[in-house]
């Protein structure tokens, strides 16, 4: 799964669930970040991936969980239009979502970052599993055979 299509569908679901809200891809350049919107910015961006060991095929194939980092943007801290109301629409608009190819989502954590020029910053990780497979696998050369014989009486192939 391409971590592109994930972030989008995140994005997507969230723009949907949590209408009131400004969504979008984390910036390029955080430092520059402004708010664009009074009430709430909600930001996406992919964290980090782990994976599994491969198993024991000619391909390889493994358990990938994806991170998505969903950063709150907000002015008051608690209240109608606090933080900690954001932050329980996104955790009930993410848990259970599905896209094509993954998991479910589910939280693994939520966190304060800080409190700068009079906002809240806080932040909810998502996780979805996926697979991670092979995709230009190499053929190992197969044993060539010159010549098989077989033996009638024993049934042996020589």
């Amino acid at each position: 799964m391409l971590i592109n299509t994930v972030e989008t569908a995140i994005i997507e679901r969230l723009k949907a669930k949590i209408p009131d809200a400004y969504v979008e891809a984390f910036p390029d350049n955080p430092a520059l970040f402004v708010p664009k919107h009074p009430k709430v910015n909600l930001l996406c961006r992919y964290a980090d991936s782990t994976y599994s060991e491969p198993g024991p095929t000619d391909i390889i194939v493994q358990e990938r969980k994806m991170a998505f980092d969903i950063t709150i943007v907000v002015k008051n801290l608690r209240g109608k239009e606090g933080c900690y109301t954001y932050l329980d629409a996104v955790r009930q608009a993410i848990t259970g979502f599905k896209i094509p190819g993954c998991t479910k989502m589910y939280v693994s954590k939520d966190r304060y970052i800080k409190n700068a020029d009079g906002l809240w910053f806080y932040s909810l990780m998502i996780v979805t599993k996926t697979r991670n497979i092979e995709v230009n696998a190499e053929q190992e050369p197969l044993p060539i055979f010159k010549t098989i014989g077989f033996n009638q009486h024993t049934s042996e192939v020589n």
